[in-house]
């Protein structure tokens, strides 16, 4: 059998061919960003108005915000339309790389691909959402009460260090909810199992707490908000593919 014939059967690619996926994901992720961006420049007004929220769901006064340099507006609008940006094309960017880990979904079983895009929408708004209007006025009362306790009293925040906080978190915490699609889709291509995601369930714990600790504001409390989700999902996942293996089980003995 030719070596042709052996690769085509086994779907393996030639190396520049994973490097003309590698550059066709790239630039598919640029554009989304771009796009993104472009959005953000757009609505940059009204992105300005969600950003206060956070402080209202906290019980600050958005007039706490003060821009801090004569710079300060350029600085936020930059910082806007970057996290913003990326906020908006991170699932799409999600699904660009996927594709390019697992190029042989898209000729095999489309419709997996169609469904992991789709559940990293979902999922990527969830935890943007839960980072948005949970975990940020969560962690400025947290804030806020760190410097009572050390006897400080701020009359104002930073407007370019807030929005680079509330941005940021929201992001990583979208990003967080990610894991099941990643999970899952290595789960799909046969290159991890129910037994091995329950071996290592410890260590991914671990892993997880850490990935909290370098995402999240330095309290322990915004660091299990973050953790304790992707915990819970990791087991999510787990459950479902046991249940997929389970069928296939039954498929195959029928």
């Amino acid at each position: 059998m030719s070596e042709d014939a052996t690769s085509n059967r086994t779907g393996e690619m030639p190396f520049l061919a994973h490097l003309e996926e590698l550059r066709t994901a790239l630039i598919r992720s640029a554009k989304a960003l771009g796009i993104g961006m472009i959005i953000a420049c757009v609505g940059a007004g009204q992105i300005m108005e969600l950003l206060s929220l956070p402080l209202v769901y906290a019980g600050e006064d958005p007039a706490f915000l003060e821009p801090g340099s004569p710079f300060g507006g350029i600085s936020v609008a930059a910082r806007v339309v970057m996290w913003s940006g990326l906020i908006l094309s991170g699932p799409f960017i999600v699904v660009f790389m996927a594709g390019f880990v697992a190029p042989g979904l898209y000729s095999r079983e489309k419709s997996t691909v169609v469904k992991s895009g789709i559940g990293a929408v979902v999922l990527f708004a969830l935890g943007a959402l839960m980072g948005f209007r949970v975990v940020t006025p969560e962690a400025l009362r947290m804030m806020e009460q760190v410097n009572n306790w050390f006897g400080f009293d701020p009359s104002f925040y930073l407007l370019p260090e807030y929005v680079s906080f509330v941005l940021r978190l929201t992001f990583c915490f979208g990003v967080a909810f990610e894991l099941p699609v990643i999970i899952l889709l290595l789960g799909h291509m046969g290159l991890v199992n129910v037994d091995q995601l329950r071996d290592k369930r410890n260590v991914v714990i671990i892993v997880l707490l850490l990935i909290g600790m370098l995402l999240t504001p330095p309290d322990p409390y915004t660091q299990l908000l973050m953790a304790v989700p992707m915990c819970l999902l990791y087991e999510a996942c787990i459950w479902i593919m046991w249940f997929k293996e389970r069928a296939a089980g039954k498929r195959d003995a029928a």
